[in-house]
């Protein structure tokens, strides 16, 4: 940085303020020799100082070699004469010629480049002037033909499907009976007398005691061997009343269960795949099937000549069906079917931005059928999400994690009870179903501009 207080013939200035940055002053004949000038400075660069010389003793330098300068009057002419030209070639890949002419004469109209060739050959165009025009041709080349970048997404796809049925508990006995037990022993007794009297002969059966007690084990034999008519006499759990010491009733409960069941199934399926789009292009990735669905039916009449001259002629339709072997007119009918994409179906547009993150707009959509509505034309179930996110490149995002959940509870046990502590459900079923998705993309920029240009040259005029 530089501080000037100088006043004093304009040329002796100027000289000075170059001198103090290492540069040589060579003035032209357009600069006066016996003008003042006047220049108060503090901390400026080489940069300001040439702007303020611009602006007050009106000149502008030409760069000769890297310590020499001319310095020349502010005049238009001068400047157009003075200023050194350079040549660039810059190579466009991929434009056809008229496109490569229509940007030629683009940077003619909006630079006043009057020295611009171009080469369809070799893809290129040729561009020589002043140096700021030159780089602003140059700069609306680049961004004119800049080819979109492309993404590569890495997409993967995760599905779990889980179904479950429990069946656990203990089923308490829902019924009670009560039997008769002296009637019902009577007439066992009495249904296999037969029995009986082979069984004592042979010694099979010892009767002592009084009359009863003979009768109770007369009962029990019969219980023992197991015949007809004896199993209402086993199932009994308990006696109540008796009269003469004899049991009145026997009291009998239904079946009791005790359940232990546990089905499960679990099915997982990945889907890894890798998807190429350009910049702001939509990239569609569908799994699933096309599923036809009737939306209408459209029915046509036709008519057969000859069968229609003879139902002009009075001849009955059965006598027409019979000679022709069809009637006087037809109908077709001609079902309407569209296609509908049943499964999964996932857009992605990725944008690359300038700071070279990539903008993603994420468009998932689950389609299955869910029933049957009027004319039994199918009901489809629809879940649909959109997102935006914006994330490096080689980062992974999360688009969504969709659960769909089904469970059916059966609870059975004592009526009233069961609302009590300690009596809950006996008997408990389980049936459930749960699937879930989870897809992660993650970008990838593969590919950018495909412009380039020579190094620029000084060129004579």
């Amino acid at each position: 940085m530089r501080s000037f207080h100088l006043r004093g013939e304009k040329k002796q200035v100027v000289s000075e303020i170059y001198r103090s940055f290492g540069i040589v002053s060579l003035f032209d004949p357009s600069v006066a020799s016996d003008t003042l000038l006047r220049i108060d400075l503090d901390d400026v660069d080489f940069v300001e100082s040439v702007r303020v010389l611009k602006k007050t003793a009106h000149l502008f330098a030409v760069p000769v070699d890297p310590t020499h300068a001319l310095i020349a009057a502010d005049i238009k002419e001068l400047r157009e004469a003075l200023t050194p030209w350079v040549e660039e070639t810059i190579y466009l890949s991929g434009q056809k010629q008229q496109q490569m002419m229509d940007l030629a004469n683009m940077a003619r109209t909006l630079f006043d480049l009057t020295q611009l060739g171009v080469n369809t050959d070799n893809g290129a165009i040729v561009v020589r002037g002043p140096r700021d025009e030159v780089q602003r041709a140059h700069d609306l080349f680049s961004e004119l033909t800049e080819k979109p970048s492309d993404v590569l997404l890495d997409i993967n796809i995760y599905e779990v499907d889980k179904s479950t049925t429990r069946k656990i508990g203990f089923a308490p006995p829902t019924t009670a009976t009560a039997t008769d037990i002296s009637s019902t022993a009577q007439k066992l007794i009495s249904d296999n007398q037969t029995l009986l009297n082979e069984s004592i002969s042979s010694g099979a059966l010892t009767l002592s005691g009084s009359a009863y007690q003979q009768e109770l084990q007369e009962v029990s034999f019969l219980v023992a061997a197991g015949v007809s008519g004896s199993s209402s006499l086993t199932s009994i759990l308990g006696t109540v009343g008796s009269l003469d010491g004899v049991p009145l009733l026997g009291i009998s409960m239904g079946s009791t269960s005790l359940n232990l069941l546990l089905d499960s199934t679990d099915a997982r399926m990945l889907n890894a795949l890798q998807v190429r789009s350009s910049d702001r292009q939509e990239a569609t990735l569908r799994i699933g099937s096309r599923y036809p669905i009737l939306t209408a039916l459209t029915s046509s009449t036709s008519s057969s000549s000859i069968a229609t001259e003879l139902a002009a002629a009075g001849v009955s339709s059965a006598v027409i069906a019979q000679l022709t072997g069809s009637s006087a007119s037809s109908t077709t009918t001609i079902p309407q079917i569209e296609f509908e994409d049943i499964g999964l179906t996932l857009k992605v547009t990725p944008r690359v931005l300038r700071s070279g993150e990539v903008h993603l707009d994420l468009d998932l959509k689950l389609e299955s059928l869910g029933g049957s509505g009027i004319e039994n034309i199918p009901i489809l179930n629809n879940r649909a999400l959109k997102s935006a996110v914006t994330i490096e490149p080689g980062q992974s995002t999360m688009l969504a994690a969709l659960v769909s959940t089904n469970e059916v509870n059966a609870l059975s046990g004592v009526p009233s009870l069961d609302e009590l502590p300690g009596f809950q459900s006996t008997e408990k079923n389980t049936d459930g179903t749960k699937n879930q998705i989870l897809i992660s993309v993650t970008p990838h920029i593969v590919s950018g501009a495909t412009m380039r240009g020579t190094m620029y040259r000084v060129v004579g005029r």
